[in-house]
């Protein structure tokens, strides 16, 4: 099964970028909220004040591999579905959540807070702003960046339940216990494919061979990160938080 990569996005603590102005990608050790509370979108979105510091960069990346594949603007819904690979999903709110709820004595925690306790309620925002109806879910991974929830979402081109997928990975970057080891804060990064067409211009063709390999412009990808840094060069960064050259 081939499939087109037709754009690409990335969200930070440090800052953001897309397939079309490639930046170097590169986790900084910045306070979670810091990142995520300098996001903003263009056209605006009303909600995005609302949500949490991670469910912002997961959209925001979401967002710019929309643009860069040309699927933003709508006038109508279309049927193009998300899958997104997480680790630790929105625990970072869900914790604070409960400490609210035990300050309170038990009263109720902020309703802002309650909207984000699941890890795909970024996924109705994403649906609100872009207008996708197609099939959404959230797969939780050991290696957020593995590529399980590619070949989930080339699935789902291929038995027709969706025109387009954004595929991608989110976590809310916590150290240990729950998380990777170093507390790298939100980050996200998402591709957008569909089925391979020798009539549109796309960023390179990925593969799936009958041996389970995956390849991206004809060479062997292990992981979405590999698929970045042949897509876009200065792309850099690892999930575990450290920067710089590979």
């Amino acid at each position: 099964m081939k499939v087109d990569l037709l754009g690409a996005g990335w969200a930070l603590p440090a800052d953001g970028g897309t397939g079309k102005r490639a930046r170097a990608f590169a986790f900084a050790s910045r306070r979670p909220a810091e990142g995520a509370t300098r996001i903003r979108l263009d056209p605006p979105y009303p909600r995005l004040a609302r949500m949490n510091p991670v469910s912002r960069v997961a959209l925001a990346a979401l967002v710019g591999a929309m643009k860069t594949a040309g699927l933003a603007s709508w006038r109508r819904k279309r049927d193009i579905g998300i899958v997104a690979a997480t680790r630790t999903g929105c625990l970072n709110t869900d914790m604070d959540y409960f400490k609210e709820i035990l300050a309170q004595g038990g009263a109720s925690a902020s309703p802002h807070l309650f909207a984000y306790t699941l890890p795909s309620a970024f996924m109705g925002d994403a649906s609100i702003y872009l207008g996708l109806v197609g099939p959404a879910f959230v797969i939780q991974e050991e290696d957020p960046f593995s590529l399980t929830g590619l070949t989930l979402a080339v699935d789902l081109l291929f038995m027709g339940d969706a025109r387009f997928m954004g595929v991608g990975a989110w976590d809310d970057g916590l150290g240990g216990p729950f998380g990777s080891g170093k507390d790298s804060g939100p980050h996200a990064l998402f591709m957008v494919i569909g089925k391979a067409d020798e009539n549109r211009t796309g960023h390179g063709p990925i593969q799936m061979t009958r041996g389970d390999a995956v390849l991206f412009r004809g060479k062997p990808v292990m992981s979405l990160v590999d698929i970045f840094r042949a897509y876009a060069p200065p792309f850099h960064g690892d999930w575990r938080g450290r920067s710089g050259n590979p």
